[in-house]
């Protein structure tokens, strides 16, 4: 029996391990003590920091798996990197994984390729933000480069806005600097891929389904597919995704990229060498009628995840996930949700139940659940979100 490392343990995870067992393969978690889910799933535990490569590579080199797998946050990538190369496994490279994981990087990465991107400029201090605004105007973009899920990311309007972005951007970073980035006016939107030895089987656009958040950009909580462009349009994102690609070299990975298009332009905001989270890969599931995990297995085994792939629908089947939110933090005091589920939803997860303490949501570690659902178009699936969100009812306690 093949052993697979998966390295993180939290919910988001819990599909990977799943897909494993299925797949008939002996699963390792990679994870510091804590009430993880995923300790219990997995076959054995390795407590080891999977934001230390060094530490995980030396687990690697002891347990000897197969391959080596995560999804949906980018924190565990370096490590991932770390273990590939030292065991010889397929898998992203350091080079790439420090692209993922660090915008200045990523920035520089896009410039050398070529790629359409918002100009910036690295801040140190408020001379650095002076010569950034007078270069680049306003509104700003101020963020810190190694965090994610829209933290520490202000959008500014003056320079006394400005000026406070920066002090709670270099607070919040690990680095001695930030960034400004032009804010680019637009749809955003995002694109997902799948890349192995060298061919990229895919390269979706979608849309995003947002919650505003005063002074930040606005935030995720879904995402539905087919994006509703012209075609001419989607082939232009397609070419621009390939060059990103390219460009950071990515290979035996999913990719997920963040993107605005302004006037036919679209310009990439960031990119990571990992599965989306905010239940995109059940989206990708149920758009291409795939086990897009196993897909992400099979990448990790040196297996052929075209195999898989092939079988997909055609034509695809459009699909609608939304991640379930609480308004208020506190203790879970009821939860209901509709007796049957209406038509076209394939998923309702509850992650939370009564007793359980909840954040209000400000990024996808604050979900309490999901849903997935198909519909005939784009505009159908969006409906059947809404139908379903309505009926989905979270008393708190403060």
């Amino acid at each position: 029996m093949e052993t697979i490392m998966i390295l993180g343990a939290g919910a988001a995870q819990l599909p990977l391990y799943r897909a494993a067992k299925a797949l008939g393969l002996r699963t390792v978690a990679v994870t510091i003590p804590g009430p993880y889910p995923g300790i219990d799933e997995a076959d054995e535990v390795s407590y080891t920091d999977i934001t230390d490569p060094e530490a995980v590579a030396r687990a690697a080199k002891e347990l000897r798996p197969a391959g080596v797998v995560s999804c949906c946050s980018e924190i565990a990538l370096p490590a991932l990197a770390r273990a590939c190369e030292a065991c010889g496994l397929p898998g992203i490279t350091p080079e790439a994984a420090a692209i993922s994981v660090n915008k200045r990087v990523m920035h520089g990465a896009f410039d050398r390729g070529g790629v359409t991107a918002p100009r910036w400029r690295v801040l140190e201090t408020e001379a650095d933000l002076d010569a950034a605004i007078s270069a680049l105007g306003f509104p700003l973009v101020v963020k810190a480069p190694d965090l994610f899920s829209s933290r520490g990311v202000y959008v500014v309007r003056s320079a006394d806005e400005a000026r406070e972005a920066l002090r709670e951007s270099l607070a919040e970073t690990n680095e001695r600097y930030v960034l400004a980035e032009e804010f680019i006016a637009g749809r955003s939107f995002c694109l997902e891929a799948f890349v192995q030895n060298g061919e990229i089987f895919f390269r979706l656009p979608d849309g995003n389904l947002t919650i505003q958040n005063p002074g930040r950009p606005a935030i995720p909580i879904g995402h539905y597919a087919p994006l509703d462009e012209p075609e001419e349009t989607l082939a232009v994102i397609r070419a621009a995704a390939e060059k990103a690609i390219r460009a950071c070299g990515l290979d035996h990975c999913a990719v997920n990229m963040d993107l605005v298009l302004r006037d036919g332009t679209p310009y990439l905001i960031e990119l990571t060498a990992r599965a989306g989270a905010t239940a995109l890969s059940e989206m990708l599931s149920a758009y291409f009628g795939v086990n897009y995990y196993e897909m992400l297995l099979y990448a990790a085994l040196g297996r052929d995840a075209h195999a898989l792939f092939d079988r997909r629908l055609d034509p695809p089947r459009p699909a609608a996930v939304a991640m379930l939110t609480s308004q208020a933090s506190g203790v879970v005091r009821s939860l209901s949700v509709p007796e049957t589920l209406p038509e076209g939803v394939r998923e309702l997860t509850l992650l939370v139940a009564p007793g359980d303490t909840v954040r209000r949501f400000s990024n996808a570690g604050d979900r309490i659940g999901q849903t997935v659902v198909t519909g005939t178009d784009t505009a159908d699936c969006l409906r059947r979100i809404d139908e379903v969100l309505a009926q989905v009812r979270v008393e708190v306690d403060p």
